[in-house]
C-alpha cells in the first residue's frame, strides 16, 4: 500500500494533465503568494498582491529548433526590443528538463523593474516559458516561490 501511494505521488503532476489540466503549468500549485486569473491570452497567470506577474506559455513553432537558437531569440528580443539589459543568463533546470533562465533589469519612470524568463526546448520542438516580472523589490520578494514553481514542472 506504501509504494502505491508512493508511486501515486510521484506521478500526480503527469496524472493531472492527462486527465484534463490542459498545461504543464496546471499540474504544479500555484504559487502560495500569487493567485491565478483564470482565463487569460496566456496558458497560465497568476498575480500577487504587491503586483509581481508570473505567465507560463507554451509556443509550438512550424519548424523545430534548438535551445541556442530560442535563447539567442529570447535575448535579441529582451534588449533591442523591450528595452532590457540581460544581467545574468543561466542553466535552469525543472523537474524534467534544463533551459536557459535571464534575469533583466530595466529603469522605467525612475523605477527598477525586474524580469526573469525561463526557456525551455521539448524533445517535440515545443518552446515553454515562464516569465515573472514586477518591480525589483516584489520580484525579489517572490523569488523563491517562482523559482521552487519552476522547478516543479513538467517540461515534456
Amino acid at each position: 500500500m506504501r509504494t502505491v501511494r508512493s508511486l501515486l505521488l510521484r506521478l500526480w503532476p503527469a496524472l493531472l494533465v492527462a486527465v484534463g489540466c490542459s498545461t504543464p503549468f496546471h499540474a504544479v500549485p500555484t504559487p502560495a503568494s500569487f493567485v491565478e486569473l483564470g482565463k487569460t491570452r496566456f496558458d497560465f497567470q497568476a498575480l500577487s498582491a504587491d503586483g509581481a506577474v508570473l505567465v507560463g506559455r507554451q509556443i509550438k513553432p512550424t519548424k523545430p529548433a534548438t535551445l541556442a537558437y530560442w535563447s539567442e531569440v529570447v535575448r535579441e528580443e529582451l534588449v533591442k526590443t523591450r528595452g532590457y539589459q540581460v544581467a545574468a543568463e543561466e542553466k535552469v533546470q525543472a523537474r524534467d528538463a534544463t533551459g536557459t533562465r535571464f534575469l533583466c533589469t530595466a529603469m522605467r519612470e525612475g523605477t527598477e523593474y525586474v524580469y526573469l524568463l525561463a526557456l525551455f526546448v521539448r524533445p517535440d520542438g515545443g518552446v515553454l516559458t515562464v516569465e515573472a516580472g514586477g518591480k525589483k523589490a516584489a520580484l525579489e520578494r517572490h523569488r523563491q516561490e517562482i523559482d521552487a514553481f519552476i522547478a516543479a514542472l513538467f517540461v515534456r
